[in-house]
């Protein structure tokens, strides 16, 4: 997934795998073996932060890497291990936060429905992600406690 670039052949590839790896990741059985790869969040960061102006593929992502998250307690670790990806996603929430704030201002003006439109769609995407960002920091405070006692 990780070699595709934001051609519409590829964002349906990019779209139907994402489609599968949450339905695997829906199943008890299966989705410890969706998240157990060493390159899984690396790839779905990556796929995050480029396909941040694609809403159907960036929120596929931001509900994968929060499913692994809540359960699956390893990768939720192997996230909050590695500084850089912690930043990314926070720059990226960064970034939607700011995008949001503009699209709101024009669509306040806007007398079209599709601007109306775009701004609730980057607002659904903006909360996903503050989820999935406070999802990480509780985590990380959690496993804080835990080394504490």
């Amino acid at each position: 997934m990780q070699g595709l670039n934001r051609s519409q052949p590829h964002i349906l590839i990019i779209q139907h795998g994402l489609e599968i790896l949450r339905n695997l990741s829906k199943c008890w059985r299966t989705a410890p073996n969706v998240y157990s790869h060493p390159l899984c969040s690396h790839v779905l960061v990556h796929i995050m932060q480029g396909y941040r102006d694609f809403p159907v593929i960036f929120r596929a992502v931001v509900s994968l890497l929060y499913n692994g998250v809540r359960s699956c307690p390893n990768f939720a670790s192997k996230i909050n291990s590695t500084p850089e990806q912690v930043q990314r996603i926070k720059q990226i929430y960064q970034l939607v936060k700011r995008k949001l704030a503009t699209t709101r201002k024009f669509a306040e003006t806007s007398r079209t429905k599709n601007a109306k439109q775009k701004y609730a769609v980057l607002k659904k995407c903006a909360a996903a992600t503050k989820i999935l960002v406070e999802a990480l920091e509780n985590d990380k405070r959690m496993e804080f406690a835990a080394t504490k006692k």
